[in-house]
């Protein structure tokens, strides 16, 4: 995918700690409301973005209710290793949008969403298939995923 790129240096300079601000909240902390529900810490919003708005959204920035957990940011995923520097959740604006609206929806049932997976740059997906060839598991890098 041609964005492919543009969001691998998107990440590698969000992923970055801040230069001068104070350090933000984690989607990764949970915590436990009196109800033992299950629900994200508060996600700070930079105050100018780090990323291209028209082409992107940080799914935590749009609705901190949203467990973001991505599994390819830690070891604990399938292939045991981490694949990403940091566990944001990136997705075109209009996935994203959608996605908020299937949260609220869910929301009024009881019911939520955890992102394992957002989108997905061509470079880790060739990571991936070198770690597990096996396209039972990992789509080859020529012919994308359904992350990228």
């Amino acid at each position: 995918m041609k964005n492919s790129l543009p969001l691998l240096l998107v990440l590698l300079v969000a992923c970055q700690p801040p230069l001068s601000n104070p350090p933000q909240e984690e989607t990764a902390n949970i915590v436990k409301d009196s109800t033992k529900k299950i629900i994200p810490a508060v996600v700070l919003a930079p105050e100018v973005p780090d990323y291209d708005t028209l082409e992107w959204a940080d799914i935590a920035y749009l609705d901190s209710t949203i467990i973001v957990d991505m599994k390819y940011a830690t070891s604990d995923n399938f292939v045991k290793e981490q694949m990403y520097d940091c566990g944001r959740c990136f997705l075109r604006p209009q996935v994203a949008k959608a996605v908020v609206r299937i949260h609220r929806k869910l929301q009024k049932q009881g019911l939520g969403l955890k992102m394992y997976d957002c989108f997905r740059p061509r470079p880790i997906q060739s990571k991936l298939w070198k770690k597990m060839p096996d396209a039972r598991y990992v789509m080859h890098p020529s012919k994308g995923s359904m992350h990228n």
